[in-house]
């Protein structure tokens, strides 16, 4: 069973009728831990890693275009630990690093479904699901080249400046 040790995303498939207002999800007015979410519109862009791309991973090529054409929305930030308790109990959290700002972490994908489950189980007219590979590298890419890991600090936390600590998201 593969561990997940940073946050993750969560992606709509439906539209909402108040297409800018926050999700909020069950928490009370003290945690009521909203989702944001951004409309990512339908799309082509070039996946996998540049020709020369020395931290290139063996599926990571050939180079090839993709065309996602439907729209969808990305959960702006990773899923919060405010986020998870609110969904899946106060006393829930498995992450190594605390904080409700921060993302959930050391979550496996059965318990990741468990949490989508409980999300749609709430019939809000969503549709909670993790986004594609091809999703997350278009919805990340913004239409922008691939930033080189040199300059990846500038933009994310990750093993080389985290101190292998979460962050608060955002």
């Amino acid at each position: 069973m593969s561990w997940i040790r940073t946050g993750f995303l969560v992606a709509l498939s439906a539209v909402a009728q108040s297409p800018n207002a926050p999700l909020s999800l069950p928490g009370g007015t003290k945690n009521p831990a909203p989702f944001e979410f951004v409309k990512i519109a339908p799309g082509e862009f070039v996946m996998g890693c540049a020709e020369g791309d020395k931290d290139c991973l063996e599926d990571e090529v050939p180079r090839h275009r993709v065309r996602l054409t439907r729209g969808f929305e990305l959960g702006k930030y990773e899923v919060t630990q405010a986020q998870w308790e609110a969904v899946m109990g106060p006393d829930s959290n498995p992450s190594e690093t605390r904080g409700p700002s921060n993302p959930v972490d050391s979550v496996n994908k059965d318990e990741i479904h468990a949490f989508l489950d409980k999300l749609n189980a709430r019939n809000d007219g969503y549709k909670y699901r993790l986004p594609t590979e091809a999703e997350w590298e278009y919805a990340a890419g913004a239409g922008a080249p691939p930033i080189p890991r040199a300059f990846l600090g500038d933009y994310a936390w990750f093993a080389d400046n985290s101190d292998d600590e979460s962050h608060p998201v955002a």
